[in-house]
């Protein structure tokens, strides 16, 4: 959970079927450093950490969030460390996306090509915002969606988008309405290769990440 501020906690139809039959208790827990340096809404990315939780809970993985901006930030920020702990941040609009990163592409995650565990990603919250005013789409339930899918990428590593689901690019109204519908989930072969993922950064302890 976002401690002290949020609690612990939606692709295709064709997909949900086989996430569903994942377990619900999570059997590996990891770390969320949330940084809403955008200034959004405190219930919405409550609501919003409730939703990305909800993906990875699937799959059998607890995230537990801390919040780590502001002026009293959760102490628990500058307590934990190693590959297993995730720095996700919302950007603000003064902070745009690099040149050249396409509308409908609303964030990226850091990958390293040195050997490092990533283990940060940004996403672009103006941008989610632009396509989710509430009336076709609601903006917490897809803003999950953004920030399970930026976590997926640091787990899945480089080139890991795919053709359906949570990891496809780029995210067209299809795509956008099954977020919406908290039906977006990951495909039964990326939820293997996160859970292998996470329990071998749970047992690398302290090692570097980017």
């Amino acid at each position: 959970m976002i401690r002290s501020l949020f609690f612990p906690f939606l692709l295709i139809p064709t997909m949900l079927a086989a996430e569903l039959e994942r377990p619900s208790v999570p059997e590996v827990e990891l770390t969320v450093r949330l940084y809403n340096l955008a200034e959004a809404p405190d219930d919405e990315v409550q609501r919003a950490a409730e939703a990305a939780n909800a993906v990875f809970r699937r799959i059998g993985i607890g995230l537990v969030w801390l919040r780590c901006e502001g002026p009293t930030p959760d102490k628990a920020c500058d307590m934990v460390s190693g590959p297993a702990v995730f720095n996700l941040r919302l950007m603000p609009a003064h902070m745009p996306p690099p040149e050249g990163l396409p509308k409908n592409i609303f964030g990226f995650a850091l990958m390293s090509t040195r050997g490092e565990f990533a283990v940060t990603a940004n996403v672009y919250f103006e941008r989610v915002a632009r396509i989710s005013d509430g009336r076709k789409y609601r903006r917490p339930v897809v803003l999950g969606a953004v920030m399970a899918h930026e976590l997926g990428h640091l787990l899945l590593g480089i080139n890991s988008h795919s053709k359906k689901g949570l990891m496809t690019l780029p995210w067209g109204p299809k795509v956008l309405l099954a977020a919406n519908r908290g039906m977006l989930g990951f495909s039964k072969k990326e939820a293997g290769r996160i859970l292998e993922a996470a329990i071998d950064r749970l047992g690398r302890g302290s090692s570097p990440g980017i």
